[in-house]
């Protein structure tokens, strides 16, 4: 039987989602976690890819399971993983689910605070300049970008992709009592892209780059000159949705 794992993490101490060689990933630590509860090979597919240090409100895997794993099996696996890795729901889907491909829509969270806050130093970017512009000044620059739909500016080099579009619905900021966050929803996300976006936000209200320079990269396909991806510790995967799941909290 196929099921659903609705999930969250703090991403400080692993590599990213994805298991790999030479470090620790989350995927590697739930198999593992799972195989040795079931007695048996686990495989888990994520609905995408989290750097490393990234965090999760919202993340939902699949996997294929002969035993039924029911209430019982939740809080079992839940007592085994560390602290940092939570399952949330457990729930049995249609043979052909996937997690990753059937995602409609994916929302990020990126947390900025202005004073030095050591219960926030984990989850948000201490930036102390942040406060010395405006809110609507790095919202022109953040829904400027709704209206393109090809992202190579704002991927990593590199990229493993075979295109860079992405239909945002949503690239806005917000003041709240720490500082700022800023919302981003889209259909589907490159990697690091967020985090580039952030950056540039920034570095635009700063007056360093101007809307002419993001119009000049996004046409040739480029980053922008001297692009910033922001730290990795304030960004937070918030939501995934799916058209056959009514809400994903």
């Amino acid at each position: 039987m196929k099921y659903f794992l609705q999930l969250m993490y703090d991403g400080t101490a692993y590599s990213g989602w994805q298991k790999q060689p030479n470090a620790t990933g989350i995927q590697e630590v739930i198999e593992d976690r799972m195989s040795r509860i079931l007695q048996t090979h686990i495989d888990i597919v994520g609905c995408g890819r989290t750097d490393a240090g990234v965090h999760a409100l919202d993340f939902y895997a699949h996997t294929e399971a002969q035993k039924d794993l029911d209430d019982t099996f939740l809080f079992r696996i839940n007592n085994f993983l560390p602290a940092d890795i939570a399952i949330s729901k457990i729930c049995p889907v249609h043979e052909d689910a996937h997690a990753r491909f059937d995602a409609s829509e994916r929302s990020y969270i990126y947390n900025i605070h202005f004073k030095k806050n050591p219960f926030r130093e984990k989850y948000s970017f201490y930036y102390r300049k942040a406060s010395e512009f405006t809110i609507d000044t790095l919202n022109e620059f953040s829904k400027r970008l709704i209206t393109y739909n090809d992202f190579r500016s704002f991927a990593k080099l590199h990229s493993d992709v075979n295109h860079h579009r992405c239909h945002l619905t949503r690239c806005e900021w917000m003041t709240t009592d720490q500082g700022l966050e800023l919302h981003v929803t889209s259909d589907r996300f490159l990697r690091g892209m967020v985090r580039l976006i952030t950056g540039a936000s920034i570095r635009y209200a700063e007056g360093k780059i101007s809307m002419k320079d993001l119009e000049s990269a996004m046409n040739a396909g480029v980053q922008i000159k001297d692009s910033w991806s922001v730290p990795a510790h304030g960004l937070f995967l918030s939501e995934v949705k799916y058209p056959y799941i009514k809400s994903s909290v």
